[in-house]
């Protein structure tokens, strides 16, 4: 389940990256080797469509503006803190290379996490521990319903600001929950904070997962159909997100060759993501 943002990310640093972008404008001209590529990274993970996807009314000419190009999560989790900030130099089209084994990390970076209803800043500390690059802060736990704050600063580049809210844990019926042969299904207890949900069904021998999208609060009917290799399911694990991460997620999965997408950021004075996602994990008996 990691390794689901980590490919997205990716995939819109590449677009990012090779893309001539105004920030007050925020749109993006596709090249067509840019389309390629992401043709190539989607062909084996889902159908094509038949015909091209729309293109724009206009074309704007602009010129790249540097700037950091980050990938920020404000997890709330059941027990593990995995909260983090991602950090590159954004480069020009003319700079990057598809096959150099070099990224360029931004490691001097100031990086405070501020909660918005009492100004408390945490501040996040570069770590490569694990080879992930990522700016950490092990004492940081965030709150359900609390708007935080992120800033960076780091010489040379400017600074760069963004703002999420971390959205209530999901939940579910526990006595809605039925299990057969071929399904599981439940009712999912909806809020109206969180705008996608990731489902993930867990068993000795695998998981399945369904992604649904949402838009207030309320109950939905979850269906999950089982098949006769996956063994009795243990655990349903929930991921629910912000605005800002399901605009992220459902951005990378809609990207067509020949089709036009605006620049995805939701930061100010730079480039990339910063949201939240709430996780729960639900044992089945």
């Amino acid at each position: 389940m990691d390794l689901q943002w980590l490919i997205c990310r990716r995939l819109i640093l590449v677009i990012a990256s090779n893309s001539k972008v105004d920030l007050n404008r925020m749109n993006l001209k596709v090249l067509i080797w840019g389309a390629i590529i992401v043709g190539m990274l989607t062909i084996s993970t889902c159908d094509l469509p038949h015909q091209p996807g729309p293109m724009p009314d206009t074309i704007i000419e602009t010129t790249f503006v540097p700037g950091m190009n980050i990938f920020g999560v404000i997890r709330l989790d059941d027990s593990t803190n995995r909260s983090f900030v991602y950090i590159e130099r954004a480069y020009a089209p003319n700079e990057y290379d598809a096959f150099a084994d070099t990224i360029p990390l931004v490691k001097d970076a100031a990086v405070m996490i501020t909660r918005a209803s009492d100004s408390t800043v945490f501040l996040f500390l570069y770590s490569d521990s694990y080879g992930d690059h990522k700016y950490l802060n092990p004492n940081f736990v965030p709150v359900a319903g609390e708007t935080y704050n992120l800033s960076i600063s780091t010489p040379g580049l400017p600074s760069l600001s963004a703002s999420a809210t971390v959205p209530r844990q999901p939940e579910i019926d526990t006595s809605s929950v039925r299990i057969s042969a071929t399904e599981l299904s439940f009712t999912l207890l909806t809020s109206d904070d969180t705008y996608l949900y990731d489902i993930y069904v867990i068993s000795q021998n695998g998981q399945l997962s369904q992604r649904e999208k949402n838009s207030r609060s309320g109950m939905k009917n979850i269906k999950i159909a089982l098949n006769q290799k996956f063994d009795h399911p243990t655990q349903v694990k929930i991921f629910g997100y912000d605005q800002n991460l399901a605009r992220y997620f459902d951005a990378s999965s809609s990207l067509i060759p020949q089709s036009f997408l605006e620049t995805l950021s939701t930061v100010n004075g730079g480039y990339g993501c910063f949201g939240a996602v709430a996780v729960r994990t639900i044992a089945i008996p």
